[in-house]
């Protein structure tokens, strides 16, 4: 195994990196800056007014100036030629912040501060695709910065009066990602994406803003790198006042502008937004990216280390570099936009105020970083090893380079892209070998692949199948017990308010088939949504075959039948459950571990694929499945995975036989990843390590909202070494999350 990478070594130096949380969902990275090399600086172009400037994918350059009495785009070779120049059309005015951006297929993409976008293409020819001001743009879900939540800001972030800023373009085949920066007449900044297919607008969505307010004029710069990473500057709490400063506050010391980067599929990928550097405070123009990823941004930083007018950031963000630039004649000037050359070793950065001799196009040679050549060293940070008794296996690893993808393999199979953790069910008895390598952001592959071995041996005396609907199982706070009075010698039971169990049935009869009996509770019977009757079912004595609801003359077509536990009863009752016997269709009866009966949430099907001819599922993250009495050293949960299945939580706790569940331990819980490219069926999650001496119940549960499947179980059936105690009588379920024994007198 190989060791984890503790620091970061840049240079000389040794800069260690600590994560603060903010606001529970934002990520700071503070990291000082690295000095680089002073690269050459020469006067490129000396346009008048310079402001937006971008290159072709030939190495021209492309910039929009403003000669007093016009705007104009001119066209400069690599060397600084002149090749063309050209008055924009109809007066619009390119000039006016017109920042820009170039495609794969070398349009270049532009926008004023009035909301005007162009596609220009090589040859200068302006083409007017929209104007933002005018075009709809969502802002009922923003991700709102100072909460760090999703917002309705329709009414703060107005986009149909914004001044707009940057603009920035991915694309990816026939899709084009445009993101463009505005700042509404509310003063929140916010970043807008229009999505385009075949260049053909499909949405046009305000991802995030911030209801801080900055102190600068203009909206920020902006840019997209090829790996889909959008980076711009926002204002953003101070990092030791956090929980200091309001939204809608611009309190000096409390609210200053930062980096701010997302995903390019913000927010249908699930992520979040990250604030790199969180100590330090950011103003941007311009922004651009060269093709490793890696972000240039004028004027760069302020009050955080570097005094230069070009700053590159890492692709990665865990670093950046102040580049020195040194020109004569800028006077007070400050940069407007910066892009990059097709090879990656120059910058091209516009200064300038119309009419004076400031005005310059600067070409700053030597930019590109050193090419990383360095492989990542791959590190198991856990997983199981030696002999176990689980036919499952979940490995967690990393990488000493952040940001590196990975490839696994099992038992000397090809290599196939992995995350942490990965999981392997339904192993074979024997000896397995796991082995995972990483690459990082620059194409460096690990040529030492983490690796560990161990040996599966599941032979347990005593293992024994249950099925979904076994007499230890239970679903929703129902739980089923044996008594022969019943008419298949159980029934099931709750005395859980709210708990439901449900019949979806076709036909034009329908009986609920219970017993009447000394802690009987009230239940609310509903037949296709609407109440029907409230039945108590207290008597002095118990009483079976009761009806408890019948209905005839349906309609012949499909019904639902439900039953919801009050939590009421008679006052001459000790408790208040609702017992299930059976129910009768037509002549036809449904016994109540049928999966033609929903308990809450957890619905049954009846499949030849499932171990025992059914299973059972549920999306919930509350109500839970059950299996009891059981003991070590280890259970299984027989379940299914597939594309559309999430995340299962096994927790398994200490049953202390007092009858009340109350104050039980848990003993251990674990996460299962059901998800998987193909339908899989009876798989198999363990959990081992458990006490052979103790009794043991289990609850599962979805941990993500998507459906997880319990198909049965495999477990030891605990053994009383004593005559069960009158303790040992159940008083029932004491809340949502503690279940009784589904045993009962």
């Amino acid at each position: 195994m190989k060791g984890s990478v503790a620091s970061l070594t840049i240079g000389r130096c040794v800069k260690t990196m600590a994560y603060v949380l903010f606001v529970n969902v934002l990520v700071l990275l503070m990291i000082a800056p690295v000095s680089h090399a002073a690269p050459t600086t020469s006067v490129f172009a000396q346009p008048n007014g310079p402001v937006g400037v971008s290159t072709g994918l030939d190495g021209s350059v492309f910039v929009t100036y403003d000669n007093v009495f016009s705007s104009r785009i001119a066209k400069f070779a690599a060397n600084g030629a002149l090749l063309a120049d050209a008055e924009t059309p109809g007066g619009i005015d390119l000039g006016n912040i017109g920042y820009l951006d170039t495609d794969v297929s070398g349009w270049i993409w532009d926008v004023t501060r009035n909301g005007d976008k162009f596609l220009i293409d090589p040859n200068l020819g302006l083409n007017p695709v929209l104007n933002l001001r005018q075009t709809p743009q969502d802002a009922s879900s923003v991700y709102d910065l100072a909460t760090g939540s999703r917002r309705d800001l329709s009414g703060q972030v107005t986009t149909g009066t914004a001044t707009y800023r940057d603009v920035a373009v991915l694309n990816r085949g026939n899709q084009q990602d445009v993101f463009v920066t505005g700042r509404s007449s509310t003063g929140f900044w916010f970043v807008t994406r229009l999505r385009y297919a075949s260049y053909q607008l499909q949405s046009a969505k305000v991802l995030i803003s911030s209801s801080y307010q900055s102190d600068q004029a203009y909206a920020p710069g902006i840019a997209v790198s090829d790996q889909g990473t959008v980076l711009t500057t926002m204002p953003v709490p101070m990092g030791s006042e956090i929980l200091l400063c309001e939204p809608n506050s611009n309190v000096k010391g409390c609210v200053t502008d930062k980096f701010v980067a997302f995903s390019a599929d913000f927010p249908e990928d699930g992520s979040a937004p990250l604030v790199p550097f969180g100590e330090q405070r950011f103003y941007s123009r311009g922004m651009t990216t060269d093709a490793a990823g890696n972000f240039y941004v004028v004027p760069g930083l302020l009050d955080a280390g570097c005094t230069t007018d070009l700053t590159r950031l890492a692709a990665d963000l865990r670093r950046y570099d102040c580049i020195p630039v040194s020109s004569a004649d800028l006077g007070a000037t400050s940069p407007k936009d910066v892009a990059i050359s097709p090879d990656n070793n120059a910058a091209y950065i516009t200064y300038g105020i119309s009419g004076t001799t400031s005005s310059k196009v600067l070409k700053v040679s030597g930019v590109a970083p050193a090419r990383d050549t360095t492989a990542p060293e791959t590190t198991i940070d856990s997983g199981p090893s030696g002999t176990v008794n689980s036919s499952s296996a979940r490995f967690f690893f990393s990488s000493s380079e952040n940001g590196s993808s990975f490839q696994c393999s099992l038992d000397g199979a090809a290599f196939r892209a992995c995350t942490s953790p990965q999981d392997y069910f339904s192993l074979s008895e024997g000896q397995h070998t796991f082995r995972v390598r990483a690459t990082d952001a620059s194409g460096n592959t690990d040529s030492s692949p983490a690796s560990r071995t161990w040996t599966v041996s599941t032979t347990t005396t005593g293992l024994q199948t249950f099925q979904e609907n076994d007499g230890r199982t239970g679903y929703a706070n129902w739980l089923f017990y044996g008594d022969p009075s019943f008419s298949d010698g159980s029934s099931s039971y709750s005395n859980i308010a709210g708990s439901s169990a449900a019949l979806k049935f076709d036909g034009t009869s329908v009986t609920w088939k219970t017993q009447k009996l000394p802690d009987g509770g009230i239940t609310d019977v509903y037949l296709d949504g609407t109440k029907v009757k409230t039945f108590d079912a207290y008597s002095a004595t118990k009483k079976y075959n009761i009806n408890g609801y019948s209905a005839s003359g349906l309609a012949n077509t499909t019904h639902t039948l439900k039953l919801v536990v009050t939590g009421r009863k008679n006052a001459t009752s000790s408790n208040n459950y609702t017992e299930i016997d059976r129910f009768v269709v037509g002549t036809t009866t449904v016994q109540e571990r049928s999966p033609k009966v929903t308990y809450g949430p957890w619905s049954g099907t009846t499949s030849n694929k499932a171990s025992g001819g059914a299973y059972r599922q549920s999306g919930s993250t509350q109500l839970v499945a059950n299996l009891f009495n059981f003991t070590g050293p280890r259970v299984d949960v027989i379940t299914a995975v597939g594309p559309t299945r999430g995340l299962a939580t096994v927790k398994i706790l200490i049953n202390d036989g007092d009858g009340n569940f109350t104050n039980d331990v848990e003993a251990k819980m674990a996460r299962f990843d059901m998800n998987a490219p193909t339908v899989q069926w009876q798989m198999i999650a363990s959990i081992t390590g458990l006490d052979s001496t103790k009794r043991y119940y289990l609850k599962v549960f979805s941990a993500d909202g998507k459906k997880v499947v319990v198909d049965g179980y495999n477990a030891v059936p605990y053994q009383d070494t004593q005559s069960p105690a009158a303790s040992t009588v159940q008083e029932g379920i004491k809340s949502q999350t503690d279940r009784a024994v589904a045993t009962r007198e």
